[in-house]
């Protein structure tokens, strides 16, 4: 590969019990883990860190020295756990490979309002609809005239129109049919004031889908890219599952650099911790001065927006600012029960890989 270099590392896991004869049994995970450090000079350097993180991260576990063994081996880094306890953290022993492969990344977002990506999206579906109708009416009349040995141009346009006027009233009543995108999300709207329609509602969620149709909507928005109709520095990101909709998630609409990145990207933080306000779970965390100081120059520039905090690729929040943060202190809402908030924290004062990995096989 061509100004790239790829570093395997190797992650066991061994999950077992102590008995009284001290023999282990339980379940034996393996992770295979692959570094893209982008250059063979800097693969021992990242190789180092991603050690060191890993063992920070591995911390979080709260694990004595003799049940942790990192060391290098032939493709990499080999990490085995001993007498791993999850039985008392449901949460954790679904998302213990989590702790492991998280790219540790903490972003903010500059965002737009639900009005204009609303906007961008009736645009997206409406011609997708048009498309969705022109391909089932070419569909049915090619089968119309199947039986012919050639089928001339005309009659095709005739049959087209033939179709159109028996089956096209009731395919236009199909809602999605019409209605590809929103059949599927739906928009972040409310009564308008008069009561005479419906207006956006405030904010950067532009509308709420159920998980098995997230992958429908990526689609059809990557097709809206292709024809043009959505503007490149707008991103479509999902946030978390909704704690009031069991299944169902935010989609919220990011801008961008013309270069694609997000306003501000903290790759290690001077502070963070967990604390409780109004009962509630919440990240409090504190900048180091670089971030800090343009923390405080996006906030300034942004009063009266929204800007979405995005943890591992996830959106967490998207509260609106409505003073600039001058000195890099901040927290972080989104409903996180305990043990989750836990996990973020710990990964987060870990500190973000210094390069992509990716997890290629899992025995788990």
């Amino acid at each position: 590969m061509k100004n790239s270099f790829l570093f395997i590392l190797a992650v066991c896991l061994v999950f077992a019990s102590c008995h009284k004869s001290h023999k282990m049994t339980g379940v034996k995970a393996s992770y295979i883990l692959e570094l893209d450090t982008g250059h063979r000079a800097l693969a021992a350097k990242m190789r180092d860190q991603v050690k060191e993180i890993v063992r920070k991260r591995i911390d979080y576990l709260d694990l004595d020295d003799d049940q942790i063994l990192i060391k290098d081996s032939p493709r990499g880094i080999s990490l085995t756990l001993l007498d791993v306890d999850t039985s008392g953290n449901k949460w954790l022993k679904t998302n213990l490979k989590s702790v492991l492969i998280s790219d540790g990344k903490l972003e903010f977002w500059e965002t737009y309002e639900s009005i204009e990506s609303i906007a961008v999206l009736i645009k997206v579906n409406d011609s997708l609809g048009k498309i969705n109708l022109k391909d089932s009416l070419a569909r049915d009349s090619a089968r119309s005239v199947a039986g012919k040995k050639e089928i001339k141009h005309s009659e095709l346009e005739h049959a087209l129109e033939e179709k159109f006027k028996a089956d096209g009233a009731k395919l236009q009543d199909n809602f999605g049919y019409k209605n590809p995108v929103f059949s599927l999300l739906s928009p972040a709207i409310m009564p308008s004031a008069d009561g005479r329609g419906q207006t956006a509602i405030p904010g950067s969620i532009t509308g709420t889908a159920l998980e098995k149709d997230t992958q429908a909507i990526n689609n059809m928005i990557l097709r809206g890219r292709s024809l043009s109709l959505i503007p490149p520095i707008m991103k479509f990101v999902w946030g978390r599952e909704r704690p009031d909709r069991k299944g169902s998630f935010d989609l919220y609409v990011l801008r961008s650099s013309k270069e694609g990145m997000p306003a501000l990207n903290v790759t290690a933080l001077k502070d963070i911790h967990r604390e409780v306000n109004h009962e509630k779970n919440e990240i409090s965390m504190a900048m180091n001065p670089p971030d800090a100081y343009l923390w405080a120059k996006i906030t300034r520039e942004n009063i009266g927006k929204c800007i979405a905090i995005s943890i591992f690729g996830k959106i967490a929040s998207a509260p609106r600012v409505y003073s600039e943060i001058p000195n890099g202190r901040s927290s972080i809402t989104g409903n996180f029960s305990m043990d989750e908030i836990d996990y973020l924290v710990a990964i987060l004062k870990s500190g973000a890989y210094p390069c992509s990995v990716t997890l290629i096989r899992d025995n788990h």
